[in-house]
């Protein structure tokens, strides 16, 4: 199943793309590992589009590697967690969708300098300042959610 959708509907592009949200536990304190894209010079989570046959996972899982170097040790949640929103490329109007799962990393950093100019690990609320977007800010709060429902 190919899990990259681009539609054109009524003049609007629609994209969908998964990504990975990389926790890792530190002296009792949850990080997370944010890249900055060359490309615009934002600061998210990894992500990226399905090639042919892949499944949303298994996109989240190559793109983590491809973008950090860094392996999914294990998922924390099953299901990703979804953020829309919409941009435009040259003139077209895209309707974006991209899925994140919550997962648990291991291995050591390697940026994949052709798309990634830097990367960091920051706490969760670090993220939250670090972030560029709203729409992923809103996923890190559901994050620290999911978190302290497993903590507690």
């Amino acid at each position: 199943m190919c899990c990259l959708f681009i539609l054109l509907l009524a003049g609007i592009m629609k994209e969908i793309s998964f990504g990975i949200a990389p926790l890792r536990l530190q002296s009792s304190i949850w990080e997370i590992f944010l890249v900055k894209h060359a490309k615009g010079g934002y600061w998210a989570m990894p992500k990226g589009h399905s090639n042919p046959g892949e499944s949303p996972l298994e996109t989240a899982k190559r793109e983590l590697f491809e973008e950090t170097g860094l392996y999914v040790h294990s998922l924390i949640l099953e299901e990703p967690l979804f953020e829309n929103y919409q941009f435009t490329r040259s003139v077209e109007l895209i309707e974006k969708t991209v899925g994140y799962f919550i997962v648990k990393v291991s291995g050591t950093v390697s940026l994949q300098i052709e798309e990634i100019s830097d990367g960091k690990w920051v706490t969760l609320e670090e993220a939250h300042d670090l972030i560029t977007f709203q729409e992923s800010k809103n996923i890190l709060t559901k994050i620290k959610k999911t978190i302290h429902s497993i903590d507690n």
